[in-house]
């Protein structure tokens, strides 16, 4: 009995800790969202992302310009601009480095839980700026 309720303690501590062996089985979806203060509205294809992209940003306008399925070891995504997010697994974490034509813009390393979206805010665009969502998936 006792042996039942260990098992999913020592998942979620997987997840959360992000031990390389529990953490691989997930890929990871990146989107790139372009959020204003325009009359543009809401993309509903962000779904259950909005409330949480109107809780950090005080935009008015989210629209997904971009979404892709990586492998549990990362890859790129374009962006506006000749710009690009690479996204890579370093010791169960994540590696996010958004580059411009010529230079870095924004590196960092994540650790993100599976299902809980990390929110990167990235460079201007247009009337607002970009914003890079990541989250682990099965």
């Amino acid at each position: 009995m006792k042996r039942r309720r260990v098992l999913p303690w020592l998942v979620l501590a997987g997840m959360l800790l992000g031990i390389p062996g529990l953490s691989r089985a997930a890929g990871l979806e990146v989107q790139v969202v372009e959020a204003s203060n325009t009359a543009m509205g809401e993309d509903e294809r962000l779904g259950p992302l909005l409330p949480q992209l109107r809780a950090f940003y005080r935009y008015t306008s989210f629209r997904l310009l971009e979404r892709r399925v990586l492998s549990r070891d990362g890859g790129t995504v374009p962006m506006p601009g000749g710009r690009r997010v690479v996204v890579s697994r370093v010791d169960g974490r994540l590696r996010v480095k958004i580059q411009g034509k010529d230079r870095v813009l924004l590196e960092g390393t994540y650790r993100v839980a599976p299902g809980e979206p990390l929110l990167v805010g990235g460079p201007r665009h247009r009337e607002g700026v970009l914003i890079v969502t990541i989250t682990a998936v099965p």
